[in-house]
């Protein structure tokens, strides 16, 4: 993860929300492959990764929602630009969780997904 300044001027990948900040922080993750393939699958029709993946995280309450069980297998780095108060808000809340920022992006794409498609993509601590 590694802080960037950026002009404000110059677009961001990661869509609006970020890109109203000067400042923002690259988000390496290792998505689930049940969570990967099908927000690859949005993507493809729909749109950019990058923003599903912040719209995601803005969309749902990490500090209360099941967290996802992330033994399952994953696909390899996915980097995304979150703003720094975005990254900071995943940080305070991996941390009053005890879990990691990966295991948060990871729950908020689950979470996101159950709401654009009827099936289950993965499994939920209880």
């Amino acid at each position: 993860m590694t802080k960037n300044a950026k002009p404000s001027g110059d677009k961001d990948v990661s869509g609006t929300a970020a890109s109203q900040h000067s400042e923002t922080v690259k988000l390496a993750v290792r998505l689930l492959d049940s969570v990967n393939l099908p927000l690859r699958d949005l993507v493809r029709f729909q749109g950019e990764l990058a923003r599903y993946i912040v719209e995601a995280i803005e969309s749902v309450d990490l500090s209360k929602v099941p967290l996802v069980v992330i033994r399952d297998p994953k696909s390899r780095d996915t980097t995304v630009r979150v703003s720094e108060t975005l990254f900071e808000r995943l940080s305070n809340v991996a941390k009053e969780r005890r879990t990691s920022v990966n295991v948060l992006v990871n729950t908020a794409v689950a979470h996101w997904l159950r709401t654009r498609q009827r099936r289950e993509v993965v499994r939920f601590r209880s």
